[in-house]
């Protein structure tokens, strides 16, 4: 009983990382569309999870073709 506890858990882990894994790939590809091609991103998605993915989420396009700032208008 104790080794089907085991492999269950090993199993579960092994899920867990291939899917963190699939998640990971996917944001660096959202990078990677906004002009960041580091393979750094991909890391900081796959070992800091949400962090990483807020991280990717907040990058700046770099494609744009309006390179001017953003500015708020005045109230």
């Amino acid at each position: 009983m104790e080794i089907l506890v085991f492999l269950a858990v090993i199993l579960v882990a092994a899920f867990m990382l291939w899917l963190d894994w699939i998640l990971a790939n996917e944001f660096f590809g959202v990078a990677a569309a906004k002009g960041y091609n580091n393979k750094k991103y991909l890391w900081y998605c796959f070992f800091f999870g949400l962090v990483g993915y807020l991280l990717v989420i907040a990058l700046k396009d770099k494609n744009t073709a309006d390179k001017k700032d953003f500015e708020l208008p005045e109230i």
